[in-house]
């Protein structure tokens, strides 16, 4: 069997902090908090005004509790209310998912009665994706667990939320024997489909795997076709694969990135009444030799990173999902410590440059060009292994 090494960026949501007026007072307009989960088992949040782009320093956001992070994005419930973070809790030696509500003015998160959430049976989490209504997230591992094959088993768990206090509850167990890294990264915006990362036993090839949700009990059905192709692989390289839907949930973009220098995009249109995926003619895009990339919330533009040299801006047309071989712009950059963030109004691009600072960029929504913002990079907690931008609830 082929042996393909590839790493799995998993797409959540993410929001920033700035929080006007006095201590006390409610949160100004434009208010958004940066979460940083540490390499130091810390959570820290830092204030970002959408509207300037300025980050304030760094809190510690959730006081005496120590969180080992697995990489994971964290989610957040659209009400912005509540947080919920994946990590390794030392204490009971377990996978666990910590759960916040989040306090609007000051951006102090506050563990919920029930958390943390214990998952039994999850030896390696690797993707999160919540619905659009904030009732209920999928967490995916890749198992230890082998089948009477010999192949090893991998789960999707579905966790439904309570509106009122947060409190998650176990939902149904989908498994899978058939693909590898089932990754679950994304669901459409009708809340109809969850897209995951996989790849086929055999054949190295990285795809999209597609499952129907079931309304009622979240329960996961993958769909006639499923898994789509997105490239063949080469044993020799390492890849990262991340998937994004835009808005309108019309076109689904896989970016591989590998480490030869020649990464690219892959465009589907989506079709809502089945799911199905087909190619989008043009693909692939090339995006040439880049760290990420990030789609910006109105589906318009491609944000890539090239460590020490620049973030590039790829225009994305929304009508027929093609994304322009010339870019629209680019800024220069120095350093780069593995994440860059676009807030939820579209309007900053932050990226970690070193281990204790970010820069922060003002985004034209118009053009999608960059504008360094003054005082930055900013200090922000030491170490972020991932993070979230939330906005004030």
């Amino acid at each position: 069997m082929r042996s393909t090494r590839l790493v799995l960026c998993f797409l959540t949501t993410i929001a920033l902090a700035g929080c006007g007026g006095p201590s006390g007072s409610a949160p100004a307009l434009g208010s958004e908090f940066l979460y940083q989960v540490s390499f130091v088992n810390d959570i820290q949040a830092s204030k970002l005004d959408s509207g300037t782009g300025v980050l304030g320093p760094p809190t510690d956001a959730a006081l005496n509790l120590p969180i080992e992070s697995t990489g994971l994005h964290p989610v957040v419930t659209p009400s912005n209310e509540f947080l919920y973070v994946e990590g390794f809790d030392q204490s009971y030696f377990a996978n666990a998912i910590y759960c916040f509500s989040v306090n609007g003015t000051n951006g102090q998160l506050t563990s919920l009665a029930t958390s943390p959430f214990f998952v039994s049976e999850l030896p390696n989490p690797n993707g999160m994706a919540m619905d659009g209504k904030g009732r209920f997230f999928y967490l995916s591992d890749f198992g230890d667990s082998f089948s009477a094959s010999g192949q090893p088993t991998n789960s999707i768990r579905a966790y439904s939320i309570d509106p009122t206090t947060g409190a998650l509850q176990n939902g149904p167990v989908f498994t899978s024997t058939s693909t590898y890294w089932l990754s679950a990264q994304a669901i459409d915006p009708t809340n109809s489909y969850l897209y995951a990362a996989t790849v086929l036993p055999g054949t190295g090839s990285l795809d999209i795997s597609v499952y129907s949700i079931n309304p009622s009990t979240q329960a996961l059905t993958e769909i006639p076709g499923s898994p789509f192709l997105v490239a063949n692989t080469d044993p020799d390289q390492e890849y990262n694969l991340s998937l994004f839907t835009t808005p309108a949930g019309n076109f689904v973009y896989a970016v591989v990135i590998n480490n030869y220098g020649n990464s690219e995009v892959i465009a589907f249109s989506a079709d809502s009444g089945t799911g199905k995926l087909t190619l989008v003619p043009g693909s692939q895009f090339a995006i040439g030799n880049v760290s990420s990339a990030m789609l910006h919330p109105s589906g318009q533009f491609l944000f890539t990173t090239t460590p020490g040299s620049g973030i590039t801006v790829f225009p994305v047309d929304t009508a027929n999902g093609t994304i322009a071989a010339t870019p629209a712009s680019s800024v220069s950059i120095a350093g780069y410590f593995g994440q860059t963030l676009i807030d939820p109004s579209g309007q900053v691009l932050l990226f970690n440059d070193s281990y204790s600072t970010a820069s922060s960029f003002a985004i034209d929504v118009s053009t999608g060009s960059l504008t360094p913002v003054a005082g930055s990079p900013y200090s922000v907690g030491p170490g972020w292994k991932t993070a979230i931008i939330v906005k004030a609830p």
